[in-house]
């Protein structure tokens, strides 16, 4: 005789029934509460972190940004300085913000670049920010003392694969941006320059205009009126266009390495789950301020050029495609990881 079979019954648990209703009511509340945040976002002050002390290229930028977000926000923008590590203190602040639009960071092409410099760090350079939108670009420059017998680009290159590992160039150091570009542009003109790293571009800048270095990286700032002194020579930009304060100096795409392209940069980013209106909200008051003539004008002074700002989802992966390109030059260099 077969077994008759039953079919299931349902499952009725009152308890169950209770905790799946109170998790849905919860999310529910969660989505309300995050709907509610982004339209009333801002109602209070933000603030920029700066992983950098006051004075500096990125300091400036954020500054310069500031009022003119605040008018575009309806809200005051503080400025807020956290030097040391190379970044690293403010980056790591910035990550362990609450979420909510009011603690942004002015990420740079070095926060890029520190996930493969520096042996540890306490946060994800990519997977722990949004990235909300690009602010600005420069480009790295090689200058030689007015006297120098390096009248090109093209000299200073004949010159070092006459005799490799012989001539000098400074930085503002390790790791730094103008380094970085440097071992980029050497490795792809298959030339070998002794690195010379200085603890802070002012530095490197003194050591190259009394002659202890010969050739110097660095950024626009302060070299452009040199330049046009007749102090020193800018030999090349790294950026694939011409730098507008400095038109007579060509590119090192246009002289040596076609396709050559090497800038620093400068974005802002708030900390993983900040919700998406709030990130909308702060792209667009980015665009707005970076239109403003007033703005513009002010941050080419500095050696900056605006930045055409992406959309959210399009900066994100710039920030990781960064961060891979970087890792890669700092392989090939051998740059030795940083405590």
């Amino acid at each position: 005789m077969k077994a008759r079979s039953e079919s299931p019954q349902p499952f009725h648990c009152p308890r169950v029934l209770l905790a799946c209703r109170e998790a849905i009511f919860f999310l529910f509340a969660l989505a309300a509460s995050a709907a509610l945040h982004a339209q009333t976002w801002p109602s209070r002050p933000v603030t920029i972190v700066v992983g950098f002390a006051a004075g500096g290229n990125l300091d400036g930028v954020a500054r310069i940004f500031g009022p003119a977000l605040a008018d575009a926000l309806g809200q005051p923008v503080i400025v807020e300085n956290r030097p040391g590590a190379g970044g690293n203190i403010g980056s790591a602040q910035v990550a362990r913000a609450a979420p909510d639009g009011y603690t942004l960071l002015l990420l740079s092409k070095g926060h890029a670049a520190s996930a493969s410099l520096y042996k540890k760090l306490s946060y994800d350079s990519v997977g722990d920010y949004r990235v909300v939108g690009m602010l600005v670009n420069y480009p790295y420059i090689i200058v030689v003392p007015a006297g120098s017998p390096y009248a090109s680009l093209k000299a200073l290159a004949d010159a070092a694969h006459a005799r490799p590992g012989v001539i000098d160039y400074g930085t503002a150091g390790i790791g730094s941006g103008m380094h970085l570009a440097a071992e980029l542009m050497l490795a792809q003109l298959k030339i070998n320059m002794q690195h010379v790293p200085y603890k802070g571009g002012n530095a490197a800048q003194v050591a190259m205009l009394s002659g202890e270095i010969p050739v110097f990286f660095t950024t626009p700032v302060g070299m452009v009126e040199l330049h046009q002194a007749g102090k020193v020579r800018v030999l090349g930009v790294t950026t694939i266009e011409r730098f507008p304060k400095l038109p007579d100096v060509p590119t090192v795409a246009e002289t040596l390495a076609p396709g050559f392209n090497a800038r620093g940069w400068m974005a802002l980013a708030a900390p993983k789950g900040t919700p998406d209106a709030v990130v909308a909200k702060l792209n667009t008051a980015i665009r707005t301020a970076a239109a403003r003539s007033d703005v513009q004008e002010r941050l080419i002074n500095i050696g900056t050029v605006v930045e055409n700002t992406l959309a959210p989802e399009m900066a994100q992966k710039f920030l990781a495609d960064e961060v891979a390109r970087w890792k890669g030059v700092v392989q090939a260099a051998r740059i030795p990881l940083q405590e």
